[in-house]
């Protein structure tokens, strides 16, 4: 069963460069003059420097507050996030179409890699099977919400799909932040969850997961504007 785990990291290395071509090629016809680029300028850096420090023995440390994991999360989603409220930004998510943004995000069936990690006690019961079944409902349903979207319960289906999507995360970080052996700690999990800091878990937390963030923002952005 460890071998479907490193899989899902080949399986990773693969889906979200592809990710990365399809929302470029979008981004390209959607947007407008220097608008065109954004999306590979952005992403194929990030997305380089996540696959490089995932490898590193830095983000295993999770012994000191700030966790060095939890601010390359957080960096990108802040920055992210922020300029969502910028006038000129919000513009370019507009003009993303949303079946896209939704569509996109069936990588996310490849969380199947916690479910196996969990029931091997690699990681946490809490942890593992809670997200596994949640990035996999996600994953699963994500085509089939884009083509719920012309009808008329569409908005309202890709609302709760984006909601849901997000409760992911909500259970996820803080279970890890308050499970990690630091002075804050306040869960006792066996195993622990320094495992989070091993491939594939280290790059599916520092890109996936506020890759994935943001996506659902954007989506949420255009419904609730519509």
């Amino acid at each position: 069963m460890t071998t479907l785990i490193d899989l899902s990291l080949i399986l990773l290395l693969l889906a979200h460069p592809l990710v990365i071509l399809i929302l470029s090629i979008v981004n390209w016809r959607a947007q407008q003059g220097w608008m065109k680029i954004v999306t590979p300028v952005v992403l194929i850096p990030w997305f380089g420097a996540v696959v490089w420090l995932s490898g590193q023995t830095v983000v295993q440390d999770f012994t000191s507050l700030p966790p060095p994991m939890a601010v390359a999360i957080a960096i990108p989603l802040v920055v992210g996030l922020g300029l969502m409220v910028v006038p000129s930004h919000r513009t370019f998510l507009i003009r993303m179409p949303q079946g896209w943004l939704i569509g996109l995000q069936v990588y996310r069936v490849l969380g199947y890699s916690f479910l196996i990690a969990a029931l091997l006690r690699i990681l946490p019961a809490e942890l593992g099977l809670v997200t596994g079944v949640m990035d996999i409902a996600i994953g699963v349903t994500a085509v089939w919400v884009v083509r719920q979207l012309g009808k008329p319960t569409g908005r309202r289906t890709a609302l709760i799909w984006n909601v849901f999507g997000l409760l992911d995360f909500a259970w996820a970080v803080p279970v890890v932040l308050l499970a990690s052996p630091t002075a804050i700690q306040v869960l006792q999990l066996n195993p622990g969850v320094e495992a989070m800091g091993t491939l594939p878990f280290a790059l599916i937390s520092m890109w996936a997961l506020p890759f994935s963030i943001l996506l659902h923002a954007a989506s949420l952005l255009k419904l609730v504007r519509r």
